[in-house]
């Protein structure tokens, strides 16, 4: 993975193996980035801006699926799935 800030903030990942980014933007800092830095297993991203204080942001799907799923309480149904995520194939993830 790639982590590559904007000169506005904004937080980008890139899977270094394919054209696309791998995860649409990253809440960035709100200022300029001065630190980005990945923990050693991948799954989180720290973040560090000139007036915004250290934040982790969770970059591995897997934790953030799961928080989908608690929160709503079921899998997408397949219109929800081609609505906001029509390039990616249909699969259950709750």
């Amino acid at each position: 993975m790639l982590a590559v800030a904007g000169s506005h903030g904004t937080i980008q990942i890139w899977d270094i193996t394919s054209p696309l980014p791998r995860r649409s933007a990253v809440s960035g800092t709100g200022d300029a980035v001065l630190a980005l830095a990945f923990s050693r297993d991948g799954t989180t991203l720290k973040t560090l801006g000139t007036h915004t204080p250290l934040r982790t942001h969770t970059v591995s799907p897997g934790p953030g699926a799961a928080r989908v799923c608690q929160r709503v309480g079921r899998s997408l149904s397949r219109e929800d799935w081609q609505a906001y995520l029509p390039k990616l194939p249909y699969r259950r993830i709750c």
